[in-house]
C-alpha cells in the first residue's frame, strides 16, 4: 500500500511540474493553489521516503551517490526558496497574513527558484528513472529486455531533448537562471499546447542528461576510491549555491562603481535640471493657455481634437509597488 501511495505522490508531482510553469497561462490565483499543492506533496514525499534521511550520513558515498544527494539537496533548499518566496508574494492562498515589504527580493527570488527547481526536479526524475521503467514494465506486462523497444524509446528521448534544447534558448531560461532577467517573458505568438509542449521536452532533458550524468558516474564508482571526498563533495555543493544566490540577490540592490562615485553630483544636477525645468514648463503653460484662450474667444477650431485642461500623473513601475 505504501509503494502505491508513494507511486500516485511521484506521478502527481510529475504532472503539477510543467503547469507551474505556465503561470501565464493558468493565472495567478490557480498557480498559488498548484503551487500549495507542491508543497504538501514534496512534504509528503519526503515522509514517505524518510528511510532516506535515516540513510543519509551512513555507508560509503561513491560519485554516484554524491551526486544524487548534492542533487537532493539543491532541490530542498531551492522548494524552501519558492515557498517562503511565495508566501511573501501571495495575493489569495496566505493573503491573510498580511506580509508586507521584501517584494522585490521576493519576487527575484521566487522566479530564479522556480527555473533551477524545475531543472532540479526534472533531474530528480531523471535519477530514478529505472524504476519508472520498471513500473511502466509491470503495469504494461512487458518483458525485462527488447532491444527494439529500447532504441525506439532512446529515439523519442533523443528528440524531445533536441526540442528541449530548442525551447530552452528560445524561451530565454538561461537569463532567468543567472538574474540576468527579472520578468518572465513571455512570446503571446504561442499557443498553450506549444507551450506545453516545450515544458515537456526540457523537462525529458534534464532528465534525460541526469539519467546519463548519474550512469557514467556508476562506472567510476567500482573504482576504490575516497567516499570522504565524496561525501564532502556532496554537501559543499548546496553550501556553496545558497552562498552564491545570497551574493546574488544583492547584486540589484547595490549601485555600480560609477554610480556611487557620482551619487552626490547626479543628484544636485537633477534637482537643478528640475527646477528649471518647471519654471519652463509653468511659463510655457500660461502662454499656451493664453495663445488657446485668445485664439478660441475669436474663432473655434474643427480639427476633431478637444482640448483638455492639462493635469499630472504619475508612473508607476514595479519597484515602488508595495
Amino acid at each position: 500500500m505504501k509503494q502505491i501511495v508513494k507511486r500516485i505522490v511521484d506521478l502527481a508531482m510529475i504532472v503539477l511540474l510543467p503547469l507551474l510553469m505556465m503561470e501565464i497561462l493558468t493565472g495567478q490565483k490557480c498557480h498559488e493553489w498548484l503551487g500549495t499543492a507542491m508543497l504538501a506533496l514534496f512534504i509528503t514525499h519526503h515522509i514517505l521516503n524518510f528511510g532516506w534521511w535515516k540513510s543519509f550520513t551512513k555507508g560509503k558515498y561513491n560519485p554516484s551517490r554524491a551526486f544524487g544527494t548534492a542533487v537532493d539537496l539543491l532541490l530542498l533548499l531551492d522548494m524552501a526558496a519558492l515557498f517562503a518566496s511565495g508566501v511573501m508574494m501571495s495575493g489569495f492562498v496566505f493573503s491573510f497574513l498580511h506580509i508586507s515589504g521584501g517584494m522585490i527580493l521576493a519576487r527575484q527570488l521566487h522566479l530564479f527558484a522556480s527555473y533551477w527547481g524545475f531543472i532540479l526536479m526534472s533531474a530528480h526524475l531523471g535519477l530514478h528513472m529505472e524504476q519508472f521503467f520498471g513500473l511502466g514494465r509491470k503495469l504494461f506486462h512487458l518483458s525485462e529486455k527488447n532491444a527494439a523497444r529500447t532504441w525506439v524509446l532512446r529515439s523519442l528521448a533523443a528528440l524531445a531533448a533536441g526540442y528541449g534544447v530548442f525551447a530552452f534558448f528560445t524561451q530565454q531560461i538561461p537569463s532567468y537562471l543567472f538574474l540576468q532577467t527579472h520578468f518572465v517573458m513571455f512570446d503571446e505568438t504561442k499557443t498553450a499546447v506549444v507551450y506545453f509542449a516545450e515544458t515537456i521536452a526540457m523537462m525529458c532533458l534534464f532528465a534525460a542528461a541526469a539519467h546519463y550524468i548519474n550512469k557514467l558516474l556508476c562506472k567510476f564508482g567500482n573504482k576504490q576510491s575516497d567516499g570522504r571526498i565524496h561525501k564532502a563533495v556532496a554537501f559543499v555543493i548546496p553550501v556553496l549555491a545558497c552562498v552564491i544566490v545570497a551574493v546574488g540577490l544583492k547584486v540589484p540592490a547595490q549601485n555600480a562603481p560609477w554610480q556611487a562615485n557620482s551619487s552626490k553630483q547626479s543628484e544636485e544636477s537633477i534637482s537643478n535640471e528640475t527646477e528649471s525645468t518647471a519654471k519652463d514648463i509653468s511659463q510655457n503653460t500660461e502662454t499656451s493657455s493664453e495663445i488657446v484662450q485668445s485664439d478660441l474667444q475669436t474663432q473655434p477650431i474643427e480639427d476633431g481634437f478637444v482640448f483638455i485642461k492639462g493635469g499630472s500623473f504619475e508612473m508607476g513601475s514595479p519597484s515602488d509597488e508595495p
